[in-house]
């Protein structure tokens, strides 16, 4: 049988891979569970809701007249550093302005494609598809704009995101831009 060598002490089996979609996530999930009861990374599961908050002058004023901006969120971001094995649920964005915009606001977020994680001992990077986001929202009231519901694998909020205003063409400068990250982790 196939081994793989995660650290020089302990080997996994992997197991043979069904054709089934469903079949697939079952072994997923027992293969991560098999890998979280030996690695260390015990804690109580939770929900998780933590906001990034980018207040560069120059970032604010790029975003505001159409530029794409980037937000890179590190596996040691202190909002973050107390939370172990996070996994995206949903994600939000959205400029904070006063006075509030009455038009429509369309924005896109852009994931890399290299995504970071937090391993006890390591920072393991993993390369993924990226993710397009697209949503519009009125006011400072965004909308949910990705839910992970319905994938089978959620990503790491670490990774860098690529923010684009695309309607309208520009607005005001913003106080803030406001990255939500929502999901599950160990506490």
């Amino acid at each position: 049988m196939p081994h793989s060598s995660l650290r020089s002490d302990e080997t996994y089996t992997l197991p043979a891979l069904p054709h089934r979609a469903a079949d697939l996530e079952a072994v997923y999930s027992d293969f991560t569970g098999d890998v979280e009861a030996t690695s260390g990374l015990r804690g109580k599961a939770m929900d998780f809701t933590r906001d990034i908050i980018i207040n560069d002058p120059e970032v604010l004023k790029d975003f505001a007249n159409g530029r794409l901006v980037s937000i890179r969120v590190q596996p040691d971001h202190p909002d973050l550093s107390k939370l172990k094995r996070l996994r995206l649920t949903g994600l939000e964005v959205w400029a904070e302005t006063r006075p509030e915009l009455s038009d429509m606001v369309g924005i896109d977020i852009i994931s890399s494609t290299t995504f970071e994680d937090r391993g006890p001992a390591d920072r393991p990077q993993f390369t993924g598809e990226s993710r397009r986001i697209s949503f519009e929202y009125q006011g400072n009231q965004p909308r949910l704009s990705w839910t992970g519901a319905a994938d089978s694998v959620l990503p790491t909020p670490f990774a860098e995101w690529s923010v684009t205003l695309y309607r309208p063409n520009s607005i005001p400068v913003p106080e803030a831009l406001r990255l939500r990250l929502v999901g599950k982790a160990l506490a």
